[in-house]
């Protein structure tokens, strides 16, 4: 059976082949950015993205105009291939909500675990363990195993 030792060595010579596979990678991406046919390749990217910002541009000021006659009109199908979907949104003072929670519908309120875990240990009779668990680190540099 291998030991820790063994693995670490497998790790570290694992480790220096994605190094050179990088190497090799960017020389090779080097060598490919010189070739005209990746000039053209880069052109025809920036023309795409050129046209998706228009694109993008173009769908905002029809969703604001879509937006504006709707408010006007009221007309939730303002043109052809554009409509009005209404959403339920929920607005009110979260102060007033935990307040009525506390009184109507405690279940309602959570913890906030985060916030709880981070002052714990200053809550004295908080109803929590603190334990420690382990995890492993490993370093960068394993050179020392590759003899």
């Amino acid at each position: 059976m291998p030991s820790l030792k063994d693995h670490v060595c497998s790790l570290a010579l694992l480790r220096r082949s994605l190094d050179d596979a990088k190497t090799a990678e960017a020389e090779q991406d080097l060598l490919l950015r010189e070739t005209a046919e990746y000039q053209a390749l880069t052109t025809a990217k920036q023309a795409r993205q050129d046209i998706e910002r228009a694109v993008s541009l173009a769908a905002s000021t029809v969703r604001e105009s879509a937006l504006a006659e709707f408010r006007q009109t009221g007309d939730k199908s303002p043109a052809k291939g554009v409509s009005i979907r209404l959403f339920r949104v929920y607005k009110y003072d979260p102060t007033e909500a935990i307040n009525w929670c506390m009184l109507n519908a405690p279940t309602f309120l959570a913890v906030d675990a985060k916030r709880f875990e981070k002052a714990a240990e200053q809550l004295p009779g908080a109803p929590v363990t603190i334990e420690y668990d382990p995890q492993p680190a490993i370093a960068s540099d394993l050179s020392e195993y590759l003899g």
